[in-house]
């Protein structure tokens, strides 16, 4: 599908074999042509680097499926969340120039900065750039990142400062205005001076704007709903386009120019004019500061982690995640070498940018590339079709999943209906009456337990345990479908299930809500979160009104 281009340079003084190279090349590129078939999206651009010098970037598939535009060297993606590695590298800059306190309050920055808070310890620049604040993760449903930064004083911090880690993009949008401050520069201007042209990131831009819309790989993205799930065989969808600029996500790169950057950490803030930023600064960047409940633990801007499958070399990582686009960041700290992956669709890119380093590095050092994985299979095809079946009850109605030829069918009013897997346990039902979420089976010593969907609760067969669970009547009044006008979190719904009352994102994802008061409720799995949801203006015995983190959202009776 698509075009494909193929850059390569070997440099014989480098000590590479380039026969060797060039068959791990044509490796990756088979392995990057069979993940295009399957669900890695409409186009993909993958980068190798050491630290002298780029390697190879291939690309696949579609920047735009409409026009059967190819990917390319020269294409734009967006990296959302890497781009914390530039505002971490921006505010390091001006900390070695003396501009900036790791240890300073942020008002002392921004005296307009304000959060709830019931402990002594001020909120300061080291707890931003590490996460460590307390603050919310995201305010997203005004397009105004500085008044996003204001509403914060309508949130409350989930912990005192440094005690947690809990990833919050709220933190490195301030950082943009502390940026801001202490340069007299806008945010943009300071990434493009600073870092993108020092480094000879020409085609690379700081934010997000109709001017570049041009140079962009479209954003894909599996559904054009945004209150259920797609199914995972549905073809790609345009994903919404949206200006964007703010601290937290807002540069696109091509995979080259990711590269180059790439490079620079490897080679400790050097880049090929000069420092970037100090070598003290880049151990401060890749050295963690709390556990980030990963594999990877958090620096600042950056991840890390020593690997003992590679004799426990120190591997530095980020992701970033946009609308319709995914970007991986991975580099080898001891041996200089690393990739970069950029796609326009739903696809992580983690096991794409894994193999690609596996291939890099048996070429680099002659050991056996790594075996070309299986194709995946249909989604109808399920794992361990037989842990899931049963006969599944509820008051209102049954179903009952059996395995055939490694599917899972659910009988259903007397229809037959063949399961698509998201993951195993978790199933896309084509029924109208299973529309709004996903059907999740739960199992215990190979036998299924249970299965829910959304407000629904199916007990299995023989089951003797109780049916019925109490709950506050005032939950009643918050039960329903909320929505507001963001790109980004837009919709979700609540329900109450087994007497907890749950929030769930686009019919996929689902949080237990913890009261903290009437009508107040804890969101999110950690005991410690710091995001709230606050029911309020109630007519007719409904909440019309819910606000989370800061950000409003209104009742709509859709469902």
């Amino acid at each position: 599908m698509g075009g494909v281009t193929l850059i390569m340079t070997c440099i014989n003084d480098m000590d590479i074999n380039c026969d060797k190279f060039q068959q791990g090349l044509e490796l990756l590129n088979r392995y990057l042509q069979q993940r295009m078939g399957e669900d890695l999206g409409p186009g993909v651009a993958l980068a190798l680097t050491d630290r002298q010098k780029p390697l190879a970037i291939l690309t696949q598939g579609f920047a735009d499926v409409m026009t059967k535009k190819p990917v390319t060297s020269d294409t734009l993606f967006e990296i959302g969340s890497i781009s914390k590695s530039f505002t971490a590298i921006a505010c390091l800059q001006q900390v070695q120039a003396g501009r900036l306190d790791l240890d300073a309050p942020v008002t002392e920055y921004l005296p307009w900065f304000e959060v709830g808070s019931c402990y002594q310890q001020p909120v300061t620049i080291h707890h931003l750039l590490s996460h460590t604040s307390g603050l919310v993760n995201l305010i997203d449903t005004v397009p105004n990142s500085r008044f996003q930064v204001w509403q914060l004083r309508n949130t409350e911090l989930g912990f005192a400062p440094g005690e947690h880690f809990a990833y919050s993009n709220m933190g490195y949008v301030v950082l943009g205005y502390v940026l801001e401050q202490v340069t007299n520069l806008p945010y943009p201007e300071i990434i493009r001076t600073q870092i993108l042209q020092p480094l000879g990131m020409y085609a690379s831009e700081p934010v997000l704007t109709h001017d570049i819309y041009d140079r962009l790989a479209r954003g894909y993205w599996s559904t054009h709903y945004d209150d259920r799930p797609a199914p995972p065989s549905a073809s790609p969808y345009p994903a919404p386009w949206f200006e964007f600029r703010n601290a937290s996500g807002s540069i696109a790169c091509t995979a080259g120019d990711l590269a180059t950057f790439l490079r620079m950490l490897l080679n400790r803030g050097k880049g090929v004019n000069g420092e970037i930023i100090s070598e003290q600064y880049v151990d401060l960047m890749t050295t963690p500061k709390e556990d980030s409940n990963g594999e990877y633990a958090s620096g600042y801007g950056l991840y890390s982690r020593e690997r003992e499958d590679y004799a426990g070399r120190k591997f530095i990582w980020n992701s970033g995640e946009m609308i319709g686009y995914h970007a991986i960041l991975l580099g080898d700290m001891m041996d200089g070498i690393g990739v970069v992956v950029l796609t326009n669709g739903e696809a992580y890119g983690e096991a794409e940018s894994e193999f690609a380093f596996q291939v890099l590095n048996a070429a680099l050092y002659d050991k056996e590339f790594p075996v070309l994985p299986a194709s995946q299979s249909p989604c109808t095809v399920i794992t361990d079709p037989s842990l899931y079946t049963g006969l599944f009850i509820s008051k209102d109605k049954s179903f009952q999943l059996y395995e055939e030829h490694d599917c899972l069918i659910m009988l259903y009013k007397d229809g037959r209906i063949v399961l698509e897997q998201w993951y195993p346990g978790l199933y896309y039902v084509p029924h109208p009456d299973f529309k709004l979420s996903l059907l999740r089976v739960t199992t215990k010593d190979g036998i299924a337990t249970e299965a829910v969907h959304g407000p629904d609760w199916f007990w299995v067969e023989g089951y003797e345990g109780c049916t019925t669970f109490d709950f506050p009547e005032e939950w009643d009044a918050y039960v329903g479908h909320y929505h507001t006008y963001s790109p980004w979190m837009n919709d979700f719904c609540i329900y109450v299930r087994k007497g907890q009352l749950y929030l769930q994102w686009w019919g996929m994802f689902e949080s237990p809500l913890r009261p903290l008061g009437k009508g107040v409720f804890r969101y999110g799995e950690m005991d410690y979160s710091p995001e709230r949801l606050r029911f309020d203006a109630f007519v007719a015995g409904k909440a019309t009104r819910a606000i989370l983190s800061g950000a409003e959202y209104y009742r709509i009776d859709s469902h």
